[in-house]
């Protein structure tokens, strides 16, 4: 994982950070879920662990896995956190049960919301694009990058609009 690029966006973007989650955190929600996280992932949430972010967008294209035409602008809103401390906990039944056929195994983990209230995704089950993000709108699902530095690379600020 580039941990610069992740830092440069939580400085640019986070309003508020969870607290860190420790190894103990990150193991209990794989057992929780029965999943096991990417390693990446597992850093970004023992290092960063999810916040509030603002004035941001991802950078276009933003490319349909349906090959329609692209989609509005989507603007970050909050990355879940790991752990007791965190008000926008990840791993909830509520988000996970938004995306159907999800459960047994489940694939893909909610780990983050827009403005629009489209989710943000990691893939989890091991296949092919195990550790990919995800953007779920309410009509369509868009790939944003292979990992998470990819995922927060993304980012860049708000232009007028």
């Amino acid at each position: 994982m580039d941990m610069g690029i992740v830092n440069r966006a939580y400085e640019m973007f986070c309003s508020m950070r969870y607290p860190i989650a420790t190894q103990q955190d990150v193991a209990d929600l794989e057992c929780g879920l029965r999943i096991r996280l990417p390693e990446s992932f597992k850093e970004y949430l023992r290092v960063f662990n999810g916040g509030k972010f603002f004035g941001s967008s991802f950078d276009r294209p933003l490319i349909r896995l349906d090959d329609e035409p692209s989609i509005p602008s989507e603007r970050l809103e909050y990355m879940l956190g790991v752990g007791s401390q965190s008000d926008q906990p990840m791993g909830r039944r509520d988000d996970i049960d938004l995306i159907e056929e999800n459960w047994e195994p489940l694939q893909l983990l909610p780990i983050g919301e827009t403005e629009r209230g489209s989710l943000i995704l990691l893939v989890v089950i091991p296949e092919d694009d195990y550790g990919q993000i995800l953007l779920k709108t309410f009509y369509t699902t868009v790939w944003l990058s292979d990992d998470i530095s990819g995922f927060f690379r993304r980012l860049e600020p708000l232009l007028d609009e």
